[in-house]
């Protein structure tokens, strides 16, 4: 005779994974409102079952009725409802602290196969402000997908390990270390956010570091150390989460150091197809493991200051900010100066004549070839006016031409540190990183 977890774990391997006890003989399977019909139809005919309008049924489900089995099939005692998901969307914190959910119950229940009823039994290891309950019914199919993936992806790592979960909505612990983090930051006179120092979207802790006094530590560098210990114990970890499909990796990052010792720069441009045509600016490095990469510095979309965006494997999609990322430049040029663009903003509004010729004056000290066709600035300036994101362009050129100009003054020595650092930033590995795990 079988049970409710095989009826489970039949109506799983037809793609129905999401579902929920609501009595010892009723099952309710949750799909898109719009499927509800197909979908019963669907399991009726793989189960073997047939639909049912019985008033008591209906009354009891739901006013499709719901799906019975025959006397003396294999789910005789059994019927099932089909109930609309509710959403498909979670907040990131109840994205995380989903994923949270799955790690603990696939830790603590290494048989599990996910049922509501297999998570809820961990729900006291989870320190989150979400219940399963809520989660549960409120996920579509890809976040159930992509939690049981990074559950089954991180297990091996954490197998026989003593844990909970601890998610910033309702943990202590998070609170703590990351008020403790941010003052120590602070005082190393570094300026990078949280997200850089340790971009943990979930922690696992064992129980006896719950209640650590983080503010023993008197720099950045004894926390990290810390945490370095606890990591290699497997006694605390911060794990990065990204949504996943049916595969996924696991990666450390900061356990090892000298990452900027492999970078060396290569060249720059300022725009592939000339100064005029883009307004960005790349510069190429050599990281001994990827093919051409390089990083765009740039305005991206609105006129605001520039951003890197990495192409290359060791970060990439990475990004560094325009405060971290002048930050870095000044630490290798310290006469390094660019104009915010409130004041190029400003400075255009009042005379735009003066910006044409800063523009007109580093185009032709960075791509003198190209920008020699333009004999005069009138003919440079009415050429830049004719662009239909003119401000935006004009803040993002500026402030690519003085970083380039920087880079082309410094030392070979000084330009690799720099594309270290840049890189390192991107990576969240810079020199006061902390290590963690990322599962992607």
């Amino acid at each position: 005779m079988a049970n409710m977890q095989d009826l489970i774990v039949e109506l799983d391997s037809q793609g129905y994974s999401k579902v929920k006890t609501q009595t010892r003989s009723t099952l309710l399977v949750y799909v898109p409102k719009a499927e509800r019909m197909i979908a019963m139809e669907d399991i009726a005919t793989k189960l073997r079952g047939g639909i049912s309008k019985d008033p008591l049924l209906m009354r009891k489900i739901s006013s499709l009725g719901g799906i019975i089995f025959p006397k003396g099939s294999k789910f005789e005692d059994f019927n099932i409802g089909i109930k609309p998901d509710q959403s498909k969307s979670l907040t990131t914190d109840e994205q995380e602290t989903l994923a949270g959910m799955f790690i603990i119950t696939k830790l603590n229940n290494p048989d599990t196969t996910y049922s509501q009823d297999d998570l809820k039994e961990q729900q006291t290891s989870v320190k989150s402000g979400f219940s399963i309950d809520s989660l549960y019914e409120k996920a579509g199919k890809a976040w159930i997908l992509s939690s049981t993936t990074i559950a089954e992806t991180l297990y091996p790592m954490i197998k026989g390990k003593k844990f909970n979960v601890h998610q910033r909505s309702g943990s202590k612990f998070e609170a703590n270390i990351s008020e403790a983090a941010k003052r120590l930051i602070k005082e190393s006179g570094h300026m990078i956010g949280l997200d850089k120092w340790n971009p943990a979207d979930i922690w696992l802790v064992h129980p006896r570091h719950e209640n650590t006094d983080f503010k023993k530590y008197r720099s950045i560098k004894e926390l990290n150390t810390w945490l370095m210990d606890m990591f290699k114990k497997k006694e605390v970890i911060g794990v990065s989460l990204k949504q996943a499909g049916k595969t996924a990796k696991v990666q450390t990052f900061n356990e090892k150091r000298g990452l900027e010792k492999n970078i060396r720069y290569k060249s720059f441009d300022v725009g592939k197809t000339g100064f005029l045509n883009t307004i960005n600016g790349t510069i190429y490095y050599e990281d001994g493991i990827s093919t051409n990469p390089s990083f765009v510095i740039r305005s991206f979309g609105r006129p605001v200051s520039v951003n890197v965006e990495v192409d290359g494997k060791l970060a990439k999609g990475g990004k560094v900010g325009s405060g971290p990322l002048f930050n870095i430049i000044k630490r290798f040029d310290q006469s390094f100066r660019t104009m915010t663009h409130q004041e190029i903003i400003n400075q255009f509004n009042r005379n735009p004549q003066k910006i044409y010729a800063m523009l007109y004056e580093r185009a032709r000290k960075l791509e003198p070839t190209t920008t020699s066709k333009y004999k005069t600035l009138d003919t440079f300036a009415q050429q830049v006016a004719n662009r239909d994101n003119e401000i935006t362009y004009v803040i993002s050129k500026l402030q690519v031409c003085d970083i380039l100009l920087s880079v082309k003054k410094m030392s070979t020595e000084r330009r690799n540190k720099l594309m270290g650092a840049v890189i390192s930033y991107a990576l969240s590995s810079t020199e006061i990183s902390s290590v963690f795990v990322k599962v992607s």
